[in-house]
């Protein structure tokens, strides 16, 4: 803030350092006049003061003519003494930074309101695309289970595929999105390291359909039990694998883990590496592989389908996991993707994060369910699937028919769709607990599926959160919380 005294000649009389800075003046200027610093502006104001002798202030750029630089300023001229106006004072203030703070607010709260707007807008596009999505996939498992031809069993079988890959591709988008707006978060627990390079196998086993050898490679030195996150580590394989596959056509492809190095904690540092004889990747495009949205082939000359979401999802699960991500690769001779994370030793295994699914026998049978949902289809697929499982189900269409077709005593179970005609999920679930005391599990049923999404409904008043496309894996896990296995 530059401030100055004058005199009512116009003589400066007294100055501050950063008054000099602001006019760009480098020696003193004392006895030398106001004016000779003041721009049109400011000469206004100030001949504005020496005749009325009124305080006068005003925000607007200073012109200064020593440097011409403008600058916005706020501008306060005082006289000291009234009546004879022997002093003024001019308080002069920068407000460049005030400005570049004001404008740095404001672009972050567009970029935030932009960020909510495009969580909103995937979580409501992933629901409408999961909702037929859940007919589509339910009712060709479905098909698969009738009398049909080879060529009939061909057609399902690619058409369940192509639902698979529809999934896979929302869950991309929405992973991605959750990683920009920091709401995904590890979840950690202690497992057997064994089985990861099994459950690579067995993905490559599924999924290629070349003349291509698999080889696993594990160190030793490798703690028998970990504690890390399981899921989102294998999600980094199954997308290193699932590539490797992809751009493999013969020879082999190899997962080697190795133990890096041991720190203090019991903390461990664990790297993994997929290796391939594919058609590996140039130099060039080795350096955008882990940028959003990146494909190694031109548009135009594209061979392979992706979102050119994975490697980037990758290596952000990679860094949450305190490590990193990297490829090493010749063209025509094959890549090695690799990448790191920290674990720590576990001296027992405290739960598997693998569900898995009892035999029909082991499942109670005769589970009365009660399923509110609106959409046709999947009444359809839902009611075909549990009943598959000896269920005895009653359908609804909104949570207001629910509401009406419950009674004490009559089901075990309700799964409670979350977004429906009349009355939804959430208002019905609510409404059914206030009126009843006995109430069984409800269960919300939903395609939204954002980091969240299920603490919210339960929070909301449902006891458990599945989303659609329905899990068997899921239900399953659902059934044994609530002692029905």
């Amino acid at each position: 803030m530059g401030i100055a005294h004058f005199n009512k000649d116009g003589s400066i009389t007294r100055i501050n350092p950063p008054f000099l800075k602001i006019i760009g003046a480098k020696e003193d200027v004392k006895n030398r006049s106001i004016m000779d610093f003041a721009d049109p502006l400011l000469k206004e104001a100030l001949e504005k003061l020496f005749t009325s002798r009124e305080p006068i202030s005003y925000e607007g750029t200073y012109d200064n003519p020593v440097t011409n630089n403008p600058v916005p300023v706020l501008v306060r001229l005082t006289p000291i003494n009234k009546k004879n106006m022997e002093e003024g004072l001019l308080i002069i203030e920068d407000q460049t930074d005030k400005i570049r703070q004001q404008e740095l607010t404001k672009q972050i709260a567009v970029a935030r309101e932009s960020a909510r707007f495009k969580q909103n807008f995937l979580a409501n596009m992933s629901h409408e695309i999961r909702t037929p999505l859940t007919g589509v996939i339910g009712m060709t498992n479905m098909l698969k289970e009738t009398t049909m031809n080879d060529k009939q069993r061909e057609y399902i079988s690619i058409l369940n595929q192509a639902g698979e890959d529809l999934r896979e591709i929302i869950n991309q988008v929405l992973d991605f999105s959750k990683i920009e707006a920091g709401k995904i978060s590890l979840k950690t627990s202690s497992f057997l390291f064994k089985n990861i390079p099994q459950k690579a196998q067995m993905l490559f086993r599924s999924i290629s359909k070349k003349d291509v050898a698999f080889e696993t490679e594990t160190d030793p030195s490798i703690p028998e039990y970990i504690v890390a996150d399981q899921v989102r580590i294998m999600q980094i394989i199954n997308n290193l694998i699932s590539n490797a596959v992809k751009f493999t056509s013969e020879g082999s492809i190899k997962i080697k883990s190795e133990l890096l190095h041991k720190h203090k904690d019991n903390q461990y540092t664990i790297k993994i590496s997929i290796s391939d004889t594919g058609i590996g990747i140039s130099h060039e495009a080795q350096q955008l592989l882990f940028t959003p949205f990146t494909q190694i082939e031109e548009e135009a000359d594209r061979q392979y389908e992706g979102t050119g979401l994975g490697l980037s999802i990758c290596k952000e699960l990679a860094r949450m996991h305190g490590g990193e991500i990297g490829v090493e690769s010749t063209p025509g001779k094959g890549s090695t993707f690799w990448f790191t994370f920290t674990a720590s030793k576990a001296e027992s295994l405290e739960k598997d994060l693998k569900v898995t699914i009892p035999d029909e026998e082991i499942i109670k049978k005769n589970l009365r369910v009660l399923l509110a949902e609106d959409k046709r289809t999947n009444q359809m697929v839902l009611n075909i699937f549990l009943s598959s499982l000896g269920f005895k189900v009653t359908i609804v269409s909104n949570g207001e028919e629910a509401i009406n077709a419950f009674e004490p005593g009559k089901f075990d179970l309700i799964l409670m769709d979350v977004q429906m005609p009349v009355m939804n999920g959430i208002i019905a679930t609510q409404e059914l607990k206030i009126k009843f005391k006995d109430l069984p599990p409800v269960i919300g049923l939903s395609a939204y599926a954002l980091e969240g999404d299920r603490e919210k409904h339960i929070r909301l008043g449902m006891d458990d959160y599945l989303t659609k496309p329905l899990e068997k894996e899921e239900l399953i896990r659902v059934l044994k919380t609530f002692d029905f296995i």
